[in-house]
């Protein structure tokens, strides 16, 4: 069974792959790091929410629309490209978009449809 990092650990890790980042991502840039794929539908466990140090996945359990959700999803221009969120999902719903399986790749097009992008 995966560890969970301390809060404070997750907050460093986020840190370091931020000046770790391979590209600056804005708006008019934003490509999907990782995509939440067909596992998670129904599921919506939010250990990756927690794992997360910079809060990119929603919606969280106490944002509007978490309810009517049918699965989580990741800010592509929030997201640093850390991978936390990859081990902590009990159901492997999250890959990298290169690792992304090709059964499951209209879920880039839905992750990033969530977001207006």
């Amino acid at each position: 069974m995966a560890k969970r990092l301390s809060t404070k650990a997750s907050h460093l890790l986020g840190v370091l792959c931020y000046y770790q980042r391979r590209e600056f991502v804005s708006p008019e840039n934003s490509e999907m790091a990782y995509i939440i794929a067909e596992p998670c539908i129904g599921t919506k466990d939010t250990a990756c929410v927690d794992a997360c140090p910079v809060d990119c996945i929603h919606p969280k359990k106490d944002e509007d629309g978490h309810a009517e959700a049918d699965q989580l999803f990741i800010d592509p221009v929030e997201c640093i490209d850390c991978g936390a969120c990859v081990p902590a999902c009990p159901v492997s719903a999250i890959f990298a978009q290169d690792d992304l399986p090709e059964k499951w790749a209209h879920f880039t097009e839905k992750n990033a449809a969530h977001f207006g992008r």
